[in-house]
């Protein structure tokens, strides 16, 4: 190993260990009582270097040949997340989170059971929670969970996830004692203890399980159970991004094998590709209808609005006119006034000038 060391994970039962290089490669040990046996070294994800390791095992069962059957290893920041079969280290399933505000990585955890992987992004202060459905003992992405904290955590840890029967189940419950029928709980109880700022928390989140999961093919949308029906050649399964591995003994344990996927069908893609784009089209049609509408109903409101823009303008030039006379008819009023007011004066300032001058002449 010529490279540093990015991760390091050992199984459950101490068998196996996997460590992760800053070269991108990672080397599977098997581990004995004195020594480490390489039994292959391999690069999961190209272009990124592991940074953590989760087995996928079931901590409640003592099964030995349950361990490292599968593992999932994070890279980018904890933003991609793979799940590899650990006999041939081949792709089963990988996604990818945009965490746009994350900063700093993002932890991977698993609960005891194997049946949830907790993503957490304590920088935006969520947690996603991926339920892990097993088809043929294959480990799928089935859902995922967005918990979002109000107050900023410093680290969640999961403690267990448990079944639970809500108010609304028990009274069913009850009614079927009655009627025979059978109650459905889908609900779940993830239980997790968190460090906040100013305390020590245990939180508890319901969480919906998914029911009847089945992975789909990349283009027909087909159920793995109906592929495992046709008679095609094998080709490539998409989960999220899925690739069923072969099976291959590395550790001696036995596996069911898996369903055969059927090859990529271009008729019915093309076909199903014409229905989208007639479905689009009818869609397009009907927008176009709904635009042409409210543009008539856009011109009416403004051929309206002319209309009694026109009106109001119409009213108030008629006003201004009127105002207008009755201005000039009242000045011309003051006018006849104000004249004859001063023709009385000018008279009255005459017939005393001239009786004036007549005394003076007098004298």
């Amino acid at each position: 190993m010529d490279s540093a060391v990015t991760a390091a994970k050992l199984s459950p039962d101490s068998s196996a260990l996997v460590v992760g290089t800053t070269s991108g490669k990672a080397y599977f040990y098997i581990v004995d009582d004195t020594s480490l046996k390489l039994a292959q070294d391999f690069t999961p994800v190209p272009n990124h270097f592991v940074e953590d390791i989760v087995f996928f095992d079931n901590l409640t069962t003592n099964h030995q040949d349950c361990y490292w059957k599968y593992a999932a290893i994070s890279s980018d920041n904890g933003r991609r997340v793979s799940i590899f079969d650990c006999d041939n280290w081949e792709l089963v399933a990988k996604l990818r989170f945009e965490a746009q505000n994350a900063t700093g990585k993002l932890e991977m955890m698993l609960d005891a059971t194997a049946r949830f992987l907790f993503i957490a992004d304590y920088d935006a202060s969520n947690l996603f929670c991926i339920e892990i459905a097993y088809l043929n003992e294959v480990p799928h992405f089935a859902a995922c969970t967005l918990i979002a904290f109000y107050n900023s955590i410093y680290i969640a840890v999961p403690v267990q996830i448990e079944d639970t029967v809500d108010a609304k189940n028990e009274f069913l419950a009850d009614m079927s004692d009655e009627e025979d029928e059978e109650v459905v709980n889908n609900g779940l109880v993830a239980l997790f203890v968190a460090i906040s700022p100013r305390a020590l928390l245990e939180i508890r989140v319901e969480i919906e399980k998914t029911l009847n999961f089945e992975p789909a093919t990349l283009f027909g949308n087909r159920p793995l159970s109906a592929a495992a029906s046709a008679d095609n050649s094998f080709g490539n399964a998409v989960d999220i991004v899925s690739n069923p591995p072969a099976s291959a003994s590395t550790k001696g344990s036995s596996k069911n094998s898996h369903p055969p996927i059927p090859l990529f069908d271009e008729a019915k893609f093309l076909e199903a590709m014409d229905e989208k784009f007639k479905e689009m089209q009818q869609k397009f049609e009907g927008v176009t209808a709904e635009l042409t509408k409210v543009n008539c109903e856009l011109e009416n409101v403004r051929t309206q609005t002319r209309s009694d823009l026109s009106t109001a303008l119409d009213q108030l030039s008629n006003e201004l006119r009127v105002r207008d006379e009755v201005v000039e008819k009242t000045m011309q009023t003051y006018s006849a006034v104000i004249r004859e007011d001063v023709r009385v004066k000018v008279d009255e300032a005459l017939g005393k000038t001239q009786i004036i001058m007549q005394v003076c002449f007098f004298y």
